[in-house]
């Protein structure tokens, strides 16, 4: 039933396409004739490279036996032999009104604390964590940078403005009080104090100026702004998944966040707690997961049944399973999804397409040697009739690439440090090493991603 580990490569060449070779030449010659030898080289080339491995099996009619995840009675059965289901229908369901109440405690739990006041509640203090969080971003860079200096300028200007026009009114004072000194000197006299307090009030607003124009912030002030900014933002973060939690959202989850607000733990704990009973209740629940046909019945009411106990078998409508089986050794080269040709003994002249749907864990035995079972579907309708138990040849694709540039794997070399470098020959007969970095191999040959040209002729010679 096995067949050997096949490694395929389909090559199409183009206008360049051509055989690198090693020609050794020999004629019938005497003691004293040489033989002659050509370097062994081979020309780079485009092509498709496509990667596979083969097996054998038959096929199956998709038969499903579908259980229930726990123990419990058989309290409903919903269908019988031979009625056909659709997808998530219900066929059968456990005891389960101790689970139907926990639901229901649960969701009571969840509905109080996610009213309509208490989501409009958290949408205002959100607001309100918003402004604290952009004032404490403020208060930050104002320790960070310190005052404005245009400010403190705006003030220097100011005062030296106020300073001036007192000093004006000072010295108009003094001359006409040289006339009328009785009327005039007690206002000079009150200008002068004026004038006074007026330069050292210039003399400050300067050395304020040159306290912010050399400002340095108080490492105790600053790790204060820090600490705050960052508290701030934290009650952000918290209260946004408090917030998106309450209105359906998932729970994203963030250092700090249940710390910062414990309201957004006590929702956290009810929604788990409401998502626990519904999947409790749910594992009491036997759903059909695919159309089908209900073939045999293996409970009826009042039975108990152990968890992952078959209880039901679904057979599909039409889809008939591939089932085919790989050396071990192929494991590491297939995954779900990969593309499948098909060959029935029946059609010989066909080729249908697949896909891989599923391995199994475990190896099974077969003609006495352990393989690895495989499970694949036709892509499309096959369009001919087949039957349950038709044996087939598969190819599992398992890597493929189109009009890639392609050179022997024995023009590969390997440096000390695990890349790869061909050897190119050159017009005047010498060969010059290009770094070339490797896609794809089979057994044959090598797609190359960069660093040689279709075209190029490089050294097969062994080393």
């Amino acid at each position: 039933m096995m067949r050997t580990r096949n490694m395929l490569i389909i090559l199409f060449v183009g206008l360049l396409a051509g055989s690198g070779y090693f020609a050794y030449t020999q004629a019938a010659v005497g003691p004293e004739e040489v033989i002659s030898s050509t370097p062994a080289t081979a020309l780079v080339r485009q092509g498709d490279l496509l990667v596979s491995v083969s097996g054998s099996g038959e096929l199956v009619a998709q038969e499903l036996p579908l259980a229930f995840p726990v123990a419990g009675e058989i309290s409903e059965m919903y269908v019988a032999v031979g009625d056909t289901v659709k997808v998530d229908q219900l066929l059968a369901r456990l005891e389960n009104s101790q689970a139907e109440l926990n639901l229901k405690q649960a969701q009571l739990n969840w509905a109080q604390l996610s009213t309509p006041q208490i989501i409009a509640e958290a949408e205002q203090h959100f607001l309100e964590l918003e402004q604290e969080l952009t004032e404490a971003q403020a208060d930050l860079a104002y320790v960070q940078d310190g005052p404005s200096v245009w400010y403190y300028e705006v003030l220097v200007d100011q005062a030296q403005a106020d300073y001036e026009k007192i000093r004006q009114e000072y010295l108009r004072a003094l001359r006409l009080s040289e006339t009328d000194p009785r009327t005039y000197r007690p206002l000079a006299t009150q200008l002068g104090r004026s004038k006074e307090r007026s330069e050292q009030a210039v003399e400050a607003a300067q050395a304020d100026l040159a306290w912010v124009k050399n400002y340095q912030p108080d490492p105790q002030e600053l790790a204060k702004a820090e600490a705050q900014a960052e508290l701030a933002a934290a009650r952000l973060a918290a209260q946004a998944a408090y917030l998106e939690l309450l209105q359906g959202g998932p729970l994203t989850e963030s250092e700090g966040t249940f710390e910062s607000n414990p309201q957004l733990l006590a929702l956290e704990r009810a929604k788990l707690g409401l998502e626990k009973a519904n999947w409790n209740l749910q594992q009491t629940m036997l759903k059909a997961p695919d159309e089908g046909t209900v073939t045999e019945l293996l409970i009826s009411p009042g039975m108990r049944i152990d968890d992952g106990k078959p209880s039901l078998i679904l057979s599909g409508l039409d889809d008939l399973l591939v089932r085919f089986y790989l050396e071990d050794a192929d494991l590491g080269q297939i995954s779900t999804g990969d593309r499948l040709e098909l060959r029935l003994d029946a059609y010989p002249d066909h080729t249908f397409a697949g896909s891989l749907r599923r391995i199994d864990p475990a190896l099974v035995m077969v003609d006495g040697s352990p393989v690895v079972q495989v499970w694949g579907g036709f892509t499309d309708p096959p369009g001919v009739r087949l039957l349950s138990g038709m044996s087939l040849e598969v190819e599992v694709i398992a890597a493929e690439a189109q009009d890639v540039v392609l050179v022997p794997i024995q023009a590969l070399r390997q440096n000390p440090d695990g890349s790869s470098f061909v050897e190119v020959l050159q017009p005047n007969g010498t060969f010059t090493a290009a770094s070339v970095r490797v896609g794809l191999k089979d057994l044959a040959n090598a797609q190359v991603l960069s660093g040689v040209q279709v075209g190029d002729n490089v050294s097969t010679a062994a080393r």
